[in-house]
């Protein structure tokens, strides 16, 4: 895995784990975050990288809407 998606990787880490402290384990958007960190394994296509985070970034978004702020 390179750099970029490493990094990616553990972005969406971060977000599917805010997601479920926001809205539990049926929180909107986790199982999305979640796919799309195990479809990070292994690619190194930068646009398809920055895909998957912009999902996993509007799920995030979703969810801070309906609850509470992104960041404290």
């Amino acid at each position: 895995m390179t750099r970029t998606a490493r990094l990616s990787s553990n972005s969406i880490i971060w977000a599917a784990n805010h997601l479920v402290d926001c809205h539990g384990d049926e929180a909107p958007g986790l199982a999305q975050a979640r796919t799309a960190e195990m479809e990070l394994e292994g690619r190194s296509d930068l646009a398809a990288i920055w895909q998957m985070v912009e999902r996993t970034v509007a799920a995030l978004l979703d969810c801070r809407e309906e609850r509470e702020p992104l960041f404290h």
